[in-house]
């Protein structure tokens, strides 16, 4: 709130509100946004949820974000995502789409887009949407050479840009060039990101026969980015995914009729595990 001499002044503050709403942030993969730039209920977790600055790649596996988007309901933004060196990474984006459930609007489906991307706040369904959500995805390639690079997403909004600039680490471990599985997701879109991380890991641990989904979706690429884990991990659940998951060793995993509801980003400290040891 904004006063000279004791006194408000309403159209500057009104501005300065305007002008906050306008934000561009990135957030892990295991934090679904709603339209309205908060946090969807089940990723909700006894911490805020991580902002993205400086995030380890190893080569020749994907590494995700979501890139969140925050304007005026109406207003129109262009999105594109620099890179310095260019072309140090291959970027693929996918526009969260975003389903009805119990209340809330959560994304799930994924509309793959070509960047620059031009949108406009209210083409989501949601009414009076004020945010959008953005999975990207980044692939070094294998011969990569190990060093730090510069991605900076960028959006046009209201005459003016908005930058996340983002210092990327790519690593020295290399995923082989065998596909890694396809696994499903968790079947419930209503529980935290980590079901299907964990959903993941029994079915590729337990040799859980699955099927392959045609369309992408923000679970089924989870899925993808852990099964890049468990082949770094050579096939054996680490015990930070056993203690996440409440399991002793890998068969009380695969006997667990369903994965615990769990803050989603604890998923992130499995991760974290996996490839600094191999660093």
């Amino acid at each position: 709130m904004i006063r000279t001499a004791g006194r408000l002044i309403p159209g500057l503050a009104l501005f300065l509100c305007a002008a906050s709403a306008q934000e561009v942030t990135v957030y892990s993969e295991f934090t679904r946004i709603d339209p309205f730039g908060k946090p969807v209920r089940a990723d909700r977790g006894a911490q805020p949820p991580r902002e993205i600055l400086s995030p380890a790649m190893p080569r020749g596996a994907f590494s995700s974000f979501r890139l969140v988007v925050e304007g005026q309901p109406g207003a129109k933004y262009t999105v594109d995502i620099a890179q310095n060196p260019d072309d140090a990474v291959h970027v693929t984006a996918y526009r969260e789409k975003y389903a009805k459930l119990g209340g809330e609007w959560v994304p799930d489906a994924l509309e793959p887009v070509k960047l620059p991307y031009d949108g406009v706040f209210g083409d989501s369904g949601a009414p009076a949407q004020t945010a959008q959500s953005f999975w990207i995805d980044m692939l070094a390639d294998r011969q990569a050479p190990v060093r730090r690079i510069k991605v900076e997403p960028q959006v046009y909004i209201d005459d003016g840009w908005l930058r996340y600039p983002m210092e990327v680490r790519v690593t020295e471990p290399v995923l082989g060039p065998t596909p890694v599985a396809h696994v499903p997701g968790a079947s419930d879109i209503g529980l935290p990101l980590s079901a299907s991380a964990l959903s993941a890991w029994a079915a590729l641990a337990c040799k859980t026969p699955v099927r392959n989904t045609a369309e992408p979706t923000i679970r089924s690429l989870i899925a993808r980015n852990v099964a890049q884990d468990f082949r770094f991990a050579g096939g054996i659940p680490p015990k930070p995914l056993l203690r996440l998951a409440g399991a002793l060793d890998r068969a009380a995993l695969c006997r667990a009729s369903k994965p615990p509801r769990r803050d989603s980003e604890e998923y992130l400290k499995v991760r974290d595990t996996l490839i600094g040891a191999r660093e």
